[in-house]
């Protein structure tokens, strides 16, 4: 391959939820996803999810119990938003 293959178009695309996820993954496979956001983060790369998504996602941790155990899923889940690091402490 000389070069990828980009998307010429102008409307934004829609991945499913399972198409990000099997990127992610790929990403972590191929051992590149702290590289990847990085670059991302230097492009200003913002990728914009629908309420419901977020909320699916909450909904998800929530009822499988994960902010039991895991400091990440209960900020998830207690913010207004999904951040990438909570900046304030969350109550417990």
């Amino acid at each position: 391959m000389e070069e990828p293959f980009l998307y010429k178009g102008t409307e934004p695309i829609e991945w499913s939820f399972s198409q990000v996820s099997e990127f992610v993954g790929l990403a972590i496979q191929l051992n590149c996803l702290d590289e990847l956001n990085k670059y991302a983060e230097k492009q200003s790369i913002v990728v914009k999810l629908p309420t419901e998504t977020v909320n699916f996602v909450k909904d998800f941790l929530f009822k499988r119990r994960y902010h039991k155990n895991s400091e990440s899923a209960r900020a998830v889940i207690t913010s207004a938003t999904c951040p990438k690091r909570p900046d304030p402490e969350y109550p417990r």
